[in-house]
């Protein structure tokens, strides 16, 4: 049989870092993003007295780095990243000290909290401008001071493109992986308004979480799958035995 074409539905950005994964799985990839990334204008940050650096998105991370004239001088600060992703992202501009939690906002608060002590210093959560959870909340419950700096914007797009939409209707996608909430609910809602839900039904939709099957449910699919950690690493693997199933069928 010919390679299954995955869809993703990630930022364009972070759809781009995934189809080396998804091609070594012996799978075609198609990209269509759901949310378009927006940085921020704005006067550099001040790191003084901050004592972390919380990352909830490899977004962030971007625009962290494109605000910043010398991102030497708080290379050392210690990260914590919500996910592999996000650590890679961190890792690749140059911060030396990173912890990674295990794909959600609350393990990334009892990360933190684990390794840092309210009365060392402030913390520094670099966001979205549509908050996805409290992760200030969470950290001030344990006493910590969290600044939040909204330095993007992840903004949903108002269409599918048609090339996507040509392979949904010839039923040439296989599997279709989500990530977030978010993005999951902007693809529910644009399907729902073009009446394609009926090219879905042969298709699995893999999610990385329970929260994101929640918003796939909204479809007929052939199956909704859900990854058994929240990590791309293990997503890819469950993708990975999709397909084996899908070729030996």
């Amino acid at each position: 049989m010919s390679s299954p074409i995955v869809l993703i539905t990630r930022a364009k950005k972070d759809s781009e870092e995934l189809v080396d994964d998804v091609t070594r799985l012996g799978a075609k990839t198609l990209i269509s993003p759901m949310l378009e990334i927006q940085f921020c204008e704005g006067k550099e940050l001040n790191f003084s007295n901050i004592q972390g650096i919380l990352f909830t998105s490899s977004n962030g991370v971007r625009a962290l780095n494109s605000r910043l004239s010398n991102l030497q001088k708080i290379s050392s600060i210690p990260v914590f990243a919500v996910g592999e992703a996000t650590a890679t992202a961190a890792k690749n501009i140059g911060f030396t000290s990173i912890n990674i939690a295990n794909g959600n906002v609350d393990s990334l608060a009892k990360k933190t909290s684990k390794i840092l002590s309210p009365d060392k210093g402030e913390l520094i959560h670099i966001a979205a401008h549509d908050l996805a959870g409290n992760l200030a909340g969470k950290l001030k419950n344990r006493g910590f001071c969290v600044k939040t700096e909204k330095l993007y914007r992840a903004n949903q797009v108002t269409e599918i493109d048609k090339q996507t939409l040509g392979a949904l209707r010839r039923g040439l996608v296989k599997f279709v992986l989500f990530f977030s909430p978010r993005t999951t609910r902007t693809f529910v809602k644009l399907i729902k308004d073009i009446n394609y839900t009926n090219s879905l039904v042969n298709i699995e939709a893999i999610c990385l979480s329970d929260a994101v099957a929640i918003e796939a449910n909204s479809l007929r699919w052939q199956k909704v799958l859900v990854s058994q950690e929240p990590t791309k690493a293990k997503l890819l693997h469950y993708l990975d035995k999709r397909i084996a199933i899908l070729r030996d069928g």
